[in-house]
Formats: structure tokens, C-alpha cells, sequence
């Protein structure tokens, strides 16, 4: 709490009070800014002040290697390591968004070319009869990785493949 006599409280108000006004508005940006940091840079280290930690990100900047099903200027697709249908694919941004929610509308109609660019190379490649796509947002919801990405899962008849939600999270395969 600062105390500031009455006789000079005129003289503070006029002298002091705008730098003090200033000091507590760099202190709420300040502030702010500390939490925008953190929540942005979670996993994204768009700051620079240490090291990447996001698989994706470091997926599309190509410091982990990844078997590319199909790439353009914003979107990568790759397999996924733990495939629940035979072609199994993720499709991803190259910037760190964490759900769809997140992702910039203007890239809305390019992620869905790279899904559908993606489908189709998939279907001709392992001859598949159709193809389940998933959005996972949020952890509720399974999402894994705090990163928007798209599952495109092929099917064929017979495949045993059966998408069962509990709980905001899918089942794995049927255990035949």
C-alpha cells in the first residue's frame, strides 16, 4: 500500500500517480503475457526459451522421422505408430494448434483437402471400402497429444473394427 501525506498528495497525483498508473499497467501485461505464455507454449516453444517437448512439433519440423503419407505447405499426414486399422493415419498442421477449436478458420478448408488428398491415397493404396475420421478434442474426449490432429482409420468388410464410445474415449479392436 503506498502512503502518501495529504500536503503533497496534489504534487503526487500531478508528479507521480501516471508513472505509477504505467507501472501497474506493465504489471497486468506483464502478467498476462506470462500466461499467455504458458498456456500457448505448453507444448509449441513458438518463444524460444526452451527445449520443444511436442511430438508433433517436432514431427513437422522433421526432427523425429515419420512415414509421410502426404505433405503440402500447412498439413503433414502420417502413419500412426499405433495403428488400429491396417493404414492407420494422422493428419496434422505444421503449426502447434491444440484442438480444432484452436485452429484458425482460414486453414478450415485446407485441412480438409489434406484429409481428403490423404483418404484417397489410402483407399487406392490398401484397396479399403470406406474409412472412419476422428477429431478427438480435449483429453475427456481421448485426445492423447495436445495438438489438433485428424485419425482417418480405413475399413474393410470384415475388418472386426468397431467404434465403441465410453466415457469420451474410444474402445480398441474386438479381441476375437
Amino acid at each position: 500500500m503506498i502512503h502518501v501525506d495529504a500536503p503533497d498528495f496534489s504534487l503526487w497525483v500531478v508528479h507521480k500517480y501516471p508513472l505509477f498508473l504505467r507501472a501497474m499497467a506493465e504489471e497486468k501485461i506483464k502478467e498476462e503475457y506470462i500466461q499467455c505464455k504458458s498456456k500457448i507454449s505448453e507444448h509449441a516453444n513458438i518463444f524460444g526459451d526452451k527445449e520443444d517437448v511436442c511430438i508433433f512439433c517436432k514431427i513437422a519440423k522433421g526432427e523425429i522421422p515419420s512415414e509421410k503419407v502426404y505433405e503440402d505447405d500447412n498439413f503433414i499426414s502420417i502413419l500412426d505408430i499405433n495403428p488400429e486399422t491396417e493404414g492407420h493415419t494422422l493428419v496434422i498442421p505444421k503449426k502447434h494448434f491444440k484442438t480444432i477449436l484452436d485452429t484458425p478458420n482460414t486453414l478450415g478448408n485446407e485441412f480438409l483437402e489434406a484429409i481428403k488428398n490423404t483418404s484417397l491415397r489410402l483407399i487406392d493404396k490398401h484397396k479399403a471400402e470406406g474409412f472412419n475420421l476422428v477429431f478427438n478434442n480435449s483429453k475427456i474426449a481421448g485426445q492423447e497429444v495436445d495438438y489438433v490432429h485428424a485419425h482417418i482409420m480405413l475399413r474393410k468388410l470384415g475388418d472386426g473394427m468397431k467404434l465403441k464410445m465410453i466415457n469420451g474415449l474410444r474402445d480398441k479392436k474386438d479381441q476375437k
